[in-house]
């Protein structure tokens, strides 16, 4: 099952998110390159980590690692 980041959007501030924007198109700019906050809740939360891990800040990325994964759900 794969969740995107739509549930995890309210609990993020502005700066956050686009924040999250920035790494999305600087971790896989072919995929994101057209991006835009509107259409950010369709992410898919692995690749929302990953991206954070690489190009975010360490608040950000423990604000998405403390989302449940939906191996944990079930």
């Amino acid at each position: 099952m794969v969740r995107n980041i739509a549930a995890l959007l309210p609990k993020l501030t502005p700066q956050e998110r686009n924040d999250l924007l920035f790494a999305l198109k600087c971790f896989n700019c072919e995929k994101y390159w057209n991006l835009c906050l509107a259409r950010l809740m369709f992410v898919k939360l692995d690749d929302a980590r990953a991206a954070v891990r690489m190009w975010g800040s360490q608040a950000l990325a423990s604000k998405l690692e403390s989302e449940p994964t939906p191996s944990a759900i079930e």
